[in-house]
């Protein structure tokens, strides 16, 4: 069952019976510290991504942003949420939002998504990561679009973002992007890593990490250390508190009280 539902960024298609479905219904706005800290980064203009964009609510909080001149490219790999990123663009009248219905990864070819009952009274599509007996989509590389500028990228694509790493290196490279980073500690492991080691990974490339610390703490800010003197403006509307991580690498303990298996608790820096 679809709904639209008006919220804090604009109208929304929505599955009545999925997890973000139901948070845009009853509180009309989804992860706030990630507007907070896009209005102080993204800038009419800018070039940014949103990776595993889901139905669009961040894509289109972005599009605003960059205005008419400027772009956002999101990817979805999943069909039908595909099918409703796209309906989400079109209702809020943003142009500036082109989509893509595939994944990104360290290779260009095909992959497959676990499978997913969306007549399910209860779901969560979010969740959802590549595996096996679900929908089939294109995997591409970053670099593989030669894309210039690249401002900010969301960075949400369920344990694959070693992979993205690998595919987007000369991208990275090249644009220095501000990236927003989910970290969850059971979908790294689903892919042979670890929190740890994608932290370490992002510390290596030389970047700052901002852990936000709400009440389910998987989200950082990846900033250039170059533009480490940027952080007090990026996060000064923070509805929560914040920990910087910086150094040449840290190490991580799963002792989070609520969710020690999703997200590591407690972080030491080895300078």
């Amino acid at each position: 069952m679809t709904s639209i539902v008006n919220t804090k960024s604009g109208r929304f298609i929505v599955l009545e019976n999925d997890a973000l479905g139901k948070v845009l219904q009853t509180k009309g706005d989804f992860e706030p510290h990630f507007l907070q800290i896009v209005g102080n980064i993204v800038r009419p203009g800018d070039l940014c991504i949103d990776l595993g964009a889901n139905l669009g609510y961040h894509s289109v909080t972005l599009a605003r942003l960059t205005g008419p001149a400027g772009i956002v490219l999101a990817f979805e790999p999943q069909r039908i949420i595909f099918q409703q990123l796209c309906g989400n663009a079109f209702l809020n009248g943003l142009r500036n939002i082109q989509t893509f219905n595939a994944a990104v990864g360290g290779e260009d070819g095909m992959i497959q998504m676990d499978a997913i009952d969306y007549d399910r009274s209860d779901i969560n599509i979010g969740c959802t990561k590549v595996g096996r007996g679900g929908d089939s989509a294109p995997m591409m590389r970053l670099d593989s679009l030669n894309l210039e500028n690249v401002k900010f990228i969301k960075l949400d694509i369920q344990g694959c973002e070693e992979r993205f790493l690998d595919g987007a290196a000369a991208t990275l490279a090249k644009s220095r992007p501000v990236m927003f980073v989910e970290v969850e500690e059971y979908l790294r492991r689903c892919f042979g890593s670890s929190s740890e080691q994608l932290m370490n990974r992002l510390l290596a490339m030389n970047y700052v990490l901002v852990r936000i610390l709400n009440d389910y703490s998987c989200d950082h800010l990846a900033v250039p250390a170059e533009q480490a003197h940027l952080i007090p403006r990026f996060v000064k509307d923070l509805p929560c508190p914040h920990a910087i991580i910086r150094g040449r690498a840290v190490r991580v303990h799963l002792n989070h009280p609520t969710h020690p298996q999703a997200i590591y608790g407690t972080h030491e820096v080895l300078v």
